[in-house]
C-alpha cells in the first residue's frame, strides 16, 4: 500500500505517512459501509469499485449464476447466502421417504400376491388330492365288489347239484323208505360238496364283510351297492335252503323254485352294473 500523496510505502496499520507526514485517510464504502485503507480499489467487505462507483456484481457461490447484490437466496438453486441452504438437504429426505414408502408398498403387494397365490395353489392341490382319494376308495371298493360276486358265482355248480338230488329225494316214496331216508342218503352222497361249500360261505362272508368296512358312500357306487347286498342275501338264502338243508319233503320245490329264480335275478342285475364299469380292461365280467 501506498501514500497517495507522496507515493510512499505504507505499513496496513500506519495512520500517518513515514515519508511525508501526512495523514493517512481510511474510504468508507457506500455500499456497506465497511472502513477500508484509502488506496483499496475495491470494498474487501463487499467489493465496491471505488474507482467506477460501481456495486459488484454477486454471484452463486453453488451454481455461479449472476445475482442482484441484495439476493438473498439463488433464484435457480435456492442457496441461502445467509449460510443455511434454502431446502439443502430436505429434497433428499423426501425423495427417500417416497422411495421407501413405494419400495416398502411393493414388497408387501407383492407378500400379500404371493400368500394368495401359494394359499390358492395349496387349496387346489388339496381339492385335487380330496378326489384322488375319493377316486381311490370308489375303484377299490368296485373291485371289492368283483371278489365278492366271483365268490359267490363259484358256488352255483355245487347249488345247482344240491338242489338236483334234493328235488330227486324228497319226492321219493315207496311205502318203506320215505322222503327223508331218500334226503338222509343223498345228504351222505353230497358230503364233499357240502363241505366245501360250507368253507367258501367263510370266505365269501368274510369278503363281505372287507366290502362293508370301505365305507364307501360316494354317489357313483350307490347303485352297484345295493346290487351286490341283494346278490350277497340270495345266495344266503340258497345256501340256507341247499346246505343247511332247511326244507321239508312237502316245501323243497315251492322254496327252491323261488330260492333259484331270485338268485338269478340278483345275478344278472349285478352283472350288469359290472359290465358298465371302466376297469382299464383289467376285469373280466363273468355272465
Amino acid at each position: 500500500m501506498r501514500c497517495k500523496f507522496c507515493d510512499g510505502e505504507l505499513n496496513a496499520n500506519d495512520t500517518t505517512c513515514p515519508v511525508c507526514g501526512k495523514t493517512i485517510e481510511k474510504r468508507i464504502c457506500p455500499h456497506c459501509h465497511a472502513e477500508q485503507n484509502q488506496d483499496s480499489i475495491f470494498c474487501n467487505k463487499c467489493g465496491w469499485n471505488f474507482e467506477t462507483d460501481e456495486a459488484p456484481h454477486k454471484y452463486c457461490p453453488k451454481c455461479g449464476s449472476e445475482l442482484d447484490d441484495d439476493s438473498k437466496f439463488c433464484n435457480k438453486c435456492g442457496y441461502d447466502f445467509g449460510g443455511k441452504p434454502k431446502n439443502g438437504k430436505k429434497k433428499p429426505i423426501v425423495i427417500i421417504a417416497i422411495v421407501a414408502v413405494i419400495v416398502v408398498g411393493c414388497v408387501a403387494g407383492g407378500t400379500a400376491y404371493f400368500m394368495h397365490q401359494k394359499a390358492a395353489k395349496e387349496a387346489y392341490e388339496a381339492e385335487q388330492e380330496a378326489e384322488r382319494k375319493r377316486q381311490e376308495l370308489i375303484a377299490s371298493y368296485q373291485t371289492k365288489v368283483v371278489e365278492v360276486r366271483n365268490a359267490i358265482q363259484g358256488a352255483k355248480s355245487n347249488f345247482d347239484m344240491l338242489s338236483t338230488m334234493f328235488a330227486t329225494s324228497t319226492s321219493l316214496n315207496d311205502g318203506l323208505l320215505g322222503p327223508s331216508f331218500y334226503t338222509s342218503y343223498a345228504e351222505g352222497l353230497c358230503a364233499n360238496e357240502i363241505t366245501e361249500e360250507k368253507g367258501r360261505k367263510r370266505d365269501i362272508d368274510s369278503l363281505y364283510e372287507e366290502l362293508d368296512e370301505l365305507e364307501c358312500e360316494e354317489e357313483e357306487i350307490k347303485e352297484l351297492k345295493a346290487a351286490i347286498e341283494d346278490f350277497y342275501y340270495s345266495y344266503c338264502e340258497r345256501y340256507d335252503l341247499l346246505v343247511d338243508m332247511n326244507f321239508s319233503a312237502s316245501n323243497f320245490e315251492s322254496k327252491n323254485q323261488a330260492s333259484s329264480s331270485d338268485f338269478s335275478d340278483k345275478e344278472k342285475s349285478v352283472n350288469s352294473i359290472i359290465s358298465q364299469i371302466d376297469f382299464n380292461n383289467d376285469t373280466e365280467t363273468s355272465e
